[in-house]
C-alpha cells in the first residue's frame, strides 16, 4: 500500500483512501441553448466575413488608383511626364466610380473642387489647390515641383480617404 515502505509518513493517514480522478470533461455543448448560441456565433461570423469581402471588392477601384499613382516616376519642371497630366482623369474616373455618371459628369472648375472637398474632410481643392487640376489637364506650362507635390497628396488623400453621401 505504501511505496515508501512500512513505518513512513503519519501512521494516522493510512486508513484513507485515495479518491480517483473525475472522468474526463465531454468537450460536446450539453443543451439547446449551447446550440442556439453557437448557430447565432457561426452566423455572426458568416456575416462578417460576407461584409468584410464585399468592402474590399468595393474598394478595388481605390486600391488601383492609389497603386497607378504609386507607381508615377520622380516629378521634374524641366521635363514633365505626360502620365502627370492623367492624374485629374484618374480622379475623374475615381469619382464617377463611387458616385455614379449622375453626379460627377456635370461637375467643373469650382463646382467640381467644391464637391471633391465635400466628399473629402481633409481635402481642399477649392481652397490652397485651387486650379491646379486644371492647369495640369489643360495648361502646358508645367507645375512647380511644390505645387505637385501638393496636389499628389491632395489627390492621393481624396483617393483614400473619400466618401459617399449615402455611407
Amino acid at each position: 500500500m505504501n511505496r515508501f515502505g512500512l513505518g513512513w509518513g503519519n501512521p494516522k493517514l493510512d486508513p484513507f483512501v485515495e479518491t480517483p480522478p473525475p472522468p474526463e470533461l465531454a468537450w460536446q455543448l450539453h443543451g439547446y441553448g449551447w446550440w442556439v448560441l453557437a448557430l447565432c456565433l457561426a452566423a455572426v461570423t458568416a456575416r462578417w466575413a460576407r461584409n468584410s469581402y464585399l468592402r474590399y471588392r468595393a474598394n478595388r477601384y481605390r486600391r488601383q488608383a492609389l497603386a497607378w499613382l504609386d507607381a508615377l516616376p520622380p516629378y521634374r519642371v524641366a521635363s514633365p511626364r505626360p502620365e502627370y497630366a492623367r492624374v485629374p482623369a484618374l480622379l475623374r474616373k475615381v469619382a464617377l466610380c463611387s458616385d455614379g455618371r449622375r453626379e460627377v459628369a456635370p461637375l467643373s472648375g469650382r463646382d467640381w473642387e467644391a464637391w471633391l472637398d465635400s466628399r473629402c474632410p481633409g481635402c481642399d481643392f477649392a481652397g490652397r489647390a485651387h486650379g491646379l487640376l486644371y492647369r495640369l489637364a489643360y495648361m502646358p506650362d508645367p507645375l512647380s515641383e511644390i505645387e505637385m507635390t501638393q496636389l499628389l497628396g491632395q489627390v492621393r488623400n481624396w483617393v483614400r480617404d473619400h466618401r459617399r453621401r449615402d455611407v
